[in-house]
């Protein structure tokens, strides 16, 4: 499961900071699928799960890599799974929302900018953050037998903050 990246480290504009987003959330991924992709063959249930970001499926803030890098890697991860699914290989994405945590740019946020934070709580529908858990037990089934026909697909686990269809 490849699971890189962050929006802190993700706001600068100029060319090397877009090098370096795709460096770590597409290049990074790509590596780490060809690694595994010989014991993802002899597995009976081989699934790959990567985390993507709800801010790849909506456009806010203005021209931001992190965003464009995460809508990538949803892309990326759909076209392996049309090309890995005849070896029985299944590549999904999950897309968190607002997640809150101690060490994370929520917990920062409530800190550092708490109207920003308030703006985003009062964004979300469900009226809270989610948690790593909420993620985990996401990707935990993605990458279970139990998901053994769900494959291309981009589970949002934000609580639906983004204001979308999903189709």
């Amino acid at each position: 499961m490849p699971n890189v990246g962050a929006l802190a480290d993700s706001q600068g504009a100029d060319e090397d900071s877009w090098r370096a987003g795709f460096e770590i959330e597409i290049l990074a991924t790509v590596r780490m699928v060809e690694t595994a992709l010989a014991f993802l063959e002899k597995s009976e249930s081989g699934a790959i799960v990567a985390i993507s970001s709800a801010a790849a499926l909506e456009s806010f803030g203005g021209v931001r890599l992190y965003n464009s890098v995460k809508a990538a890697l949803i892309n990326y991860v759909s076209n392996l799974a049309n090309n890995l699914a005849q070896k029985g290989i299944r590549a999904n994405t999950v897309s968190p929302g607002t997640i809150n945590f101690k060490i994370g740019v929520w917990h920062d946020r409530e800190r550092e900018s708490p109207e920003i934070f308030k703006m985003a709580m009062g964004r979300n529908p469900l009226g809270r953050m989610g948690t790593p858990e909420e993620v985990a037990n996401a990707v935990a089934f993605l990458a279970s037998p139990a998901a053994g026909f769900i494959t291309s697909a981009n589970l949002v686990v934000d609580g639906g903050i983004t204001q979308r269809l999903q189709c």
